[in-house]
């Protein structure tokens, strides 16, 4: 398997990270795309009321893609539960590429938060190798 070396600043590192999350999230049951609305109506004097409008448009959605699934719930970090084998292993793979993304910056800048432990297994490609490489 080819591997290759991408270099990011830490911001773009972070935005990169809170797009995965999105997608991971989105597709693990939790439609609101909370990262990137967040950006999408931050100066928005309409904010409250949009939000709200497109949280009716994510939960349609999920009707959609998880016919059988509350409003609220949600796979785990790996999908388990999801019986398509495709779909469990994006969800997995996903969150283990975001995760790993937020652990080694957390890392990185000797933050106490949760992403100090460890990124959990799940999927079938394993984490990403992060390193951080210089401090400018």
């Amino acid at each position: 398997m080819k591997s290759y070396i991408i270099e990011f600043t830490e911001e773009q590192l972070s935005l990169m990270a809170r797009c995965i999350e999105d997608i991971h999230r989105f597709a693990a049951g939790d439609m609101e795309l909370h990262n990137t609305i967040s950006v999408l109506l931050q100066d928005d004097k309409d904010r409250a009321i949009k939000k709200q409008l497109l949280n009716n448009l994510f939960i349609a959605q999920k009707q959609v893609v998880y016919p059988n699934m509350s409003v609220h719930e949600t796979t785990d970090y790996a999908g388990n539960g999801v019986e398509n084998d495709v779909q469990r292993d994006f969800i997995a793979n996903t969150y283990q590429i975001y995760r790993e993304m937020y652990h080694i910056t957390a890392e990185a800048n000797d933050l106490s938060s949760c992403y100090r432990d460890n990124t959990l297994q799940g999927g079938n490609m394993g984490r990403p190798k992060l390193v951080c490489i210089n401090e400018k």
